[in-house]
């Protein structure tokens, strides 16, 4: 099933005899029915009566996580330009903000473009079980480097 922004879900809504009011959502308007269909088969029973959230929230956090993810990158990239640069600073407790650093910025680099993505899209995870793998593995992979740092 396509997304259901713009007009799929003004013909949602007119198919359920509501005038289209993108404030209120129809009550079918349901996680499992925004879902994509590829992914509706992973989603837990308890999610198919959950009410969606509206397209704008999705849009919301996109302007969030650009503005954050942006300034993790930057931020990061700072922290490793400066302890590079300064032999001085390479004492042994520098060295694991050091390798904090690295490691949020990796997970930023790596991980940012593809949830910004999606929050433009309006929500909805776009690249598929592979892709969910990927996602999750290197979460995992820099946030255990960082939490065992």
């Amino acid at each position: 099933m396509a997304n259901l922004t713009g007009d799929n879900l003004v013909a949602l809504a007119q198919k359920q005899g509501q005038a289209y009011d993108p404030w209120a959502m129809p009550d079918s308007f349901t996680l499992y029915a925004y879902a994509p269909e590829d992914i509706r088969s992973f989603l837990h029973p308890h999610w198919h009566t959950y009410k969606a959230l509206h397209p704008a929230a999705y849009y919301f956090m996109a302007i969030a996580y650009f503005f954050i993810g942006l300034a993790s990158i930057f931020g990061n990239a700072m922290v490793i330009k400066i302890f590079s640069r300064f032999q001085s600073l390479r004492s042994p407790a520098n060295m694991l903000v050091l390798n904090l650093a690295v490691s949020d910025f990796i997970l930023m680099v790596a991980l940012f473009p593809e949830c910004f993505y999606n929050f433009c899209l309006g929500g909805p995870w776009r690249f598929g079980e592979f892709g969910c793998q990927i996602h999750a593995f290197l979460g995992a992979m820099c946030g255990y480097n960082a939490i065992f740092t």
